[in-house]
């Protein structure tokens, strides 16, 4: 058996069915634990998120690397343990692969939030709705492959 954070792995014979005894531990939405070998990253981080615990806005933070070296599952283990720390949710994430503009950005948050009256086809209707349902409370939108060129 191998495990991963909390999670443990069951490998079984040929024989039986399945490899694998729980294949959601291998979705890209699991966050097993503080990811390995990113430990300055993760305390960078930390250091970061901290002033959301009091209260005050995050510092903002940039991740650069090349693909695999983790900087998705950082960002999702720093989201998730600051909102379990909170009274309410704090953070989302959106993939900038699948909500290519602001519009789908705004409208995946907001589906996030389940945030009504911001049907509008505006933008703008959009980010006023979002921020009267935060109330000005600290947030932090995660914007995983930021730099993906729009398309043609």
């Amino acid at each position: 058996m191998q495990a991963i954070g909390h999670q443990v792995i069951r490998m079984v014979s040929e024989r039986e069915e399945h490899l694998i005894e729980d294949g959601n531990l291998l979705s890209p939405e699991t966050v097993a634990g503080e990811p390995i070998g990113r430990r300055a990253e993760s305390e960078r981080l930390r250091t970061c998120l901290a002033p959301m615990l009091r209260g005050q806005p995050p510092l903002n933070d940039w991740f650069c690397g090349p693909p695999g070296s983790g900087k998705t599952l950082l960002a999702r283990w720093a989201v998730e343990g600051t909102c379990s720390s909170a009274a309410s949710r704090v953070g989302v994430y959106v993939n900038c692969w699948e909500h290519r503009s602001l519009y789908s950005v705004l409208q995946a948050i907001i589906d996030e939030l389940k945030i009504l009256g911001a049907e509008a086809q505006d933008t703008n209707v959009k980010i006023d709705r979002i921020r009267q349902a935060l109330r000005g409370r600290p947030f932090i939108v995660i914007l995983d492959e930021i730099d993906r060129p729009m398309p043609a």
